[in-house]
């Protein structure tokens, strides 16, 4: 699936979901992405719920904000099928609190066909996503 319209997405950069070498699928870039590059920012189509009322498949493909660990971020657009890196090319600039979701940005050139990854620090669920 491709997005085109970065406007209305949370996604900002063109990407397509592929089978993924780290987990099941996986975003990959569908162009070269310039380092500091926007990847990822809350848009309309992402929502927060409150953790308990959260079902497992929307813990699995949704973040929990370590700022603020009481709400899943439920992202509704591809930016979902990132998958976790010990050497994450997207990630946070400083920007993370409790009352907004922080974007991502690409910490190093990323090649086209190159898999978006993140750190664990993005997910205050990490450690339980992993360990499935």
């Amino acid at each position: 699936m491709n997005r085109h319209n970065t406007h209305i997405m949370a996604i900002k950069v063109k990407t397509k979901v592929c089978p993924s070498s780290i987990h099941g699928n996986g975003l990959f870039a569908d162009r070269d992405i310039n380092q500091g590059e926007l990847i990822w920012e809350f848009g309309f189509c992402d929502s927060r719920i409150p953790i308990t009322e959260a079902t497992l498949e929307q813990k699995h493909f949704g973040y929990v904000n370590n700022a603020n660990p009481s709400w899943l971020v439920i992202c509704g657009d591809e930016s979902r099928f990132m998958n976790f890196s010990d050497s994450p090319n997207c990630g946070f600039n400083g920007l993370e609190s409790a009352n907004q979701e922080a974007p991502l940005f690409a910490k190093r050139a990323i090649l086209e066909g190159e898999e978006l990854t993140v750190g664990v620090e993005t997910d205050a669920d990490s450690a339980r996503k992993l360990s499935l």
